[in-house]
């Protein structure tokens, strides 16, 4: 992981992060996973773009509403995303190429997800909604 990374991620550790920036980790190949903070709102678009070894996204505890363009596209590692209870809406490639994702919890009706949002991800056809 490369310094700056890694600083990123101790900040965020230190800090209850209430926004993540557009792009912030975006290209972090060593980064393997985030401590999402129960008082994150919102996720810019492609802020874990890339980040090759992350391998869950756990987002259960955060007030998230929506998941933006790109924001885990091309996240390969991903086997298991947990959304938020307040998710409203799954943008476009928010999850394209994604193609290790196999486990999604959590994903309730009337969840809007756009199309193309899990482009890539073998098996996506067979997700249901609680």
């Amino acid at each position: 992981m490369s310094k700056k990374t890694k600083n990123k991620a101790k900040a965020a550790r230190r800090q209850r992060l209430e926004r993540i920036g557009e792009e912030a980790f975006m290209n972090a190949s060593n980064l393997r996973g985030f401590p999402f903070s129960s008082l994150l709102n919102d996720i810019g678009r492609q802020a874990f773009m890339n980040c090759s070894s992350m391998l869950e996204v756990n987002l259960s505890c955060t007030k998230v509403r929506i998941i933006r363009s790109g924001t885990f596209r091309g996240c390969i590692s991903v086997t298991m995303v947990h959304f938020p209870p307040r998710l409203r809406l799954v943008e476009v490639s928010a999850f394209k190429d994604c193609t290790s994702l196999s486990r999604i919890l959590n994903l309730c009706r009337g969840v809007v997800i756009e199309d193309g949002a899990f482009e890539g991800v073998p098996g996506y056809h067979q997700i249901t909604h609680l």
